[in-house]
């Protein structure tokens, strides 16, 4: 959606996003079994563009749910959010910033290992990726470099 206000254009943004991660795990050669962990997420964020500044608040919900072998299918979730702000310093030139919180369900690979050669052991003490992504850079867009209308774009940030 697109909102035309006296303070800048909004371009609203949401989304869902369903993925399923699978393990199978094997013992002396032979299948013992398998299973698979499911996340679900939802998101919002607001593009915002005054003149040559634009700011981009978002939120995301993730919901992820483990394999019954790990904590009886334990359910992780959170909310996170995110910040970005890009300014226009020339024509199809910006520099930019941006802030994200990270968040994952438990990595499936740690859930279930080889304990010291005594046999399968089963993690149950598992606890979700959390972290954070921050960056700043400059991007540029080129464009008819060899046909009409196409686009090359440079950029380089540090993280």
């Amino acid at each position: 959606s697109v909102i035309d206000t006296n303070a800048g254009r909004h371009k609203l943004i949401a989304g869902a996003e369903h993925y399923k991660k699978e393990s199978e795990m094997a013992r002396d050669g032979a299948q013992t079994g398998d299973d698979s962990a499911n996340n679900t997420s939802v998101y919002l964020e607001d593009q915002w563009q005054m003149g040559k500044l634009t700011l981009t608040p978002g939120v995301r919900y993730d919901r992820y749910k483990s394999p019954e072998f790990v904590a009886g299918g334990s359910t992780y979730d959170n909310v996170v959010g995110a910040l970005a702000a890009s300014y226009e310093i020339a024509p199809r030139t910006q520099v930019f910033a941006s802030y994200t919180q990270l968040f994952n369900g438990p990595d499936l690979a740690q859930a279930v290992f080889n304990k010291n050669g005594e046999g399968l052991y089963v993690n149950n003490d598992l606890k979700p990726e959390e972290g954070y992504n921050s960056e700043v850079g400059v991007a540029t867009t080129l464009r008819d470099l060899t046909v009409a209308d196409d686009a090359l774009q440079l950029s380089a940030k540090i993280l």
